[in-house]
């Protein structure tokens, strides 16, 4: 049997583990000790309003202090801040949101009266929030360390001993630089300034030099005529595109230094803007591809580097042709006194008297002195109206400015208005698909694939060439039958549209 003094040892040993034990569970870690209690209390701390704020400074241990000075309008209650010591432009958004996360404290937890500030970096804060209010009273908040846990930030008030946590968004806040408050708005051109516009695109080398045109007087949404790589007007596409330059607001500035521009795509922009003004001076924005949703610049006017969110920028990418009005020759039946035709010995003439439109009643088209008011069916649609529309409607394919090509045409187009106008389309053989297109004896810059006046859309009356529909259109008046020629297939009565 053993004896009682070696039982003891045991358990002696066993006591002091337990103790430890407790020890290590029960007190406060290094990263939990407060010299203070801590309530877990939720609380309002401090609550000023941006409209009571005359004066709001921002002083950092390591950094750059910030300070913005505020004026209220007496009339429309509209509050203007401006930043101290500098004259950049400033987002009054940006500085509002700014101020008002920082002059207003909820705490999620409560230390009261601690001994060491030490613990929470408040003996020597890293920042330090002043504010004066318009009527003479001023606050001053300094802001310590993040919590143990990194959800939270201690605080404190000038005048109440304890020590608050609150959200870390407001250290986060703090540590915010001149760049944060920068204006989004970086340019507001007046088109009325601007001589042209060039739109470079380097992936897949679209370069359009256009001119801005008032509209109705006025530059304020101006239309642009393209001037290269071939004269035309734009369309409604570029213009969206450039009028977005010409009045930029940017997502944010980036801090991007001079060896990370690669990695932005900004070494080699992929897109270019360049505003020639009428004094002989130029403004450019260059923009990367579109990275992780954005597109990265810099622009002429400002400095440092900026990005664009794609959701508030669209249509970049656009092709040529519908950044160009691509209507070789758009006209209204109205404005129409006649169109002649010649495709190697045949040829027509179409003779038009429209007051408004091709359906209206009492409108007359003769084809070679015909009547051309053969409809689809009853009250349905005319191929005179679908040769007209399969002429004026015809687009260009595409863009050859680098061509030269002599006018010899195998088709062409004579146009006469109303008001005696005369327009000469010429189309010249490019190759076994194509061909070159000419206006009034003059290379365009423009080709048109041979679908554009040979298509034969069978029974489908949109979808023929202007010559293939200037044969339908015979083939309707030699075979109709009481000024009704149907084609096969069923079409709406109305719109001669296949039903």
């Amino acid at each position: 049997m053993k004896s009682v003094k070696s039982l003891l040892i045991p358990a002696a040993i066993l006591l002091v583990l337990i103790v430890v034990a407790v020890v290590y569970l029960v007190l406060p870690k290094k990263d939990d000790e407060h010299s203070g209690e801590v309530s877990n209390e939720s609380v309002s701390v401090l609550s000023i309003s941006n409209s009571e704020i005359e004066r709001f400074s921002m002083h950092k241990k390591n950094g750059d202090d910030l300070e913005f000075t505020s004026v209220v309008d007496s009339q429309t209650g509209e509050q203007e801040w401006t930043l101290v010591g500098n004259d950049s432009e400033i987002s009054q958004y940006a500085v509002s949101s700014y101020v008002s996360i920082l002059s207003s404290y909820v705490t999620t937890g409560i230390i009261s009266a601690p001994d060491d500030l030490s613990e929470y970096s408040l003996d020597d804060p890293d920042f330090t929030v002043d504010i004066t209010k318009f009527d003479g009273t001023s606050a001053k908040i300094i802001i310590g360390s993040y919590t143990f846990d990194n959800a939270g930030v201690y605080f404190m008030v000038d005048g109440d001993p304890n020590v608050y946590i609150t959200a870390k968004l407001k250290r986060d806040y703090c540590d915010y630089k001149l760049i944060d408050f920068a204006s989004t708005s970086i340019l507001s051109i007046d088109f009325a300034d601007v001589e042209s516009v060039e739109f470079i695109r380097d992936n897949d080398d679209v370069d359009i030099v256009a001119s801005p045109v008032a509209e109705d007087g006025s530059f304020e949404h101006p239309s642009f005529m393209v001037t290269s790589p071939v004269e035309c007007p734009a369309n409604n596409n570029f213009e969206s595109i450039v009028d977005f330059i010409g009045s930029l607001q940017i997502s944010g500035y980036e801090e991007i230094s001079d060896s990370d521009l690669a990695g932005y795509g900004l070494d080699d922009p992929t897109y270019e803007f360049i505003f020639s003004m009428n004094d002989g001076s130029e403004i450019t924005v260059s923009l990367s591809a579109k990275m992780n949703g954005r597109y990265y610049g810099y622009c002429s006017e400002v400095e440092g580097y900026f990005s664009i969110n794609e959701l508030s920028f669209s249509g970049i990418d656009t092709p040529l042709m519908s950044l160009l009005d691509s209507y070789i020759c758009g006209y209204e039946a109205n404005e129409v006194s006649s169109i002649t035709g010649t495709y190697g010995d045949a040829s027509f003439v179409f003779e038009l008297s429209i007051h408004n439109s091709m359906s209206e009643t009492g409108a007359a088209a003769t084809l070679n002195s015909r009547n051309a008011y053969v409809r689809i069916v009853e009250g349905g649609r005319s191929y005179a109206s679908i040769l007209f529309d399969s002429i004026t409607g015809m687009q260009y394919s595409g863009v050859d400015a680098d061509a030269d090509p002599e006018l010899d045409p195998a088709l062409s187009y004579r146009i006469v208005t109303n008001d005696y106008q005369i327009v000469d389309i010429d189309f010249v053989a490019r190759d076994d698909g194509s061909y070159y297109v000419f206006r009034d004896g003059e290379y365009t810059g423009f080709y048109v694939v041979s679908s554009v006046l040979f298509a034969y859309g069978g029974n489908d009356p949109y979808g023929y060439g202007s010559w293939a529909a200037y044969e339908l259109t015979v083939e309707a008046i030699d075979n109709s039958i009481n000024g009704i020629y149907e084609l096969p297939g069923s079409f709406d009565d109305s719109t001669g549209a296949a039903a």
